[in-house]
This record gives structure tokens, sequence and C-alpha cells, in this order.
């Protein structure tokens, strides 16, 4: 049974989630590979700790949209910018 007067924001709270979820893992890999400072396990925190806080921004960024059109484009903006740096084998020293 759904709530009367929710209005659209089930939809918006998936977008939301979806977007920022799938953009901080694809930050977090992106920084655990391609982290130019220190070795393996500063760069394994450096993709868990700022991806959890990428996740946060951006989905308080997404939520305060006004409305579906700039919820769908906050929330696909990111994954159209970070995955062409996955596909990026880049330089290894």
């Amino acid at each position: 049974m759904a709530t009367p007067g929710l209005g659209p924001w089930p939809l918006r709270i998936c977008l939301a989630l979806a977007g920022s979820v799938l953009s901080s893992l694809q930050l977090a890999v992106l920084l655990a590979r391609h982290y130019p400072w220190g070795g393996g396990l500063e760069r394994l925190y450096a993709g868990i700790f700022l991806g959890l806080g990428f996740l946060v921004t951006v989905l308080l960024w997404v939520l305060l949209a006004p409305d579906r059109q700039r919820v769908v484009y906050r929330s696909g903006v990111w994954l159209l910018l970070f995955t062409p740096w996955l596909l990026w084998e880049g330089t290894r020293t």
C-alpha cells in the first residue's frame, strides 16, 4: 500500500542511490588503481575513505535537486565522467 502524497520521491531516491553508489565505487577503484602516492595499503585506504565521502556528498547533492530531470543529470554525470578513466591503464612505475 503506497502512501498518498509521496509523489516522485521513491523514484528520486532510487535514482540518487544508484548513481551515487555506482559512481563512488568507480572512484574507489580508480583511486585504488591509480593513486600516485604510497603503497598498496595507502591506495586501498584512499579508495575506501574518499569513496565513502564522495558517496555521501553526491547523494546529498542529488537528493537536493529541484526536479526529476536534474536528479537524473546529477546522478548520471559522475558515471559518464569516471567510466572512460576506468578503461585507461595508465603508466605503471
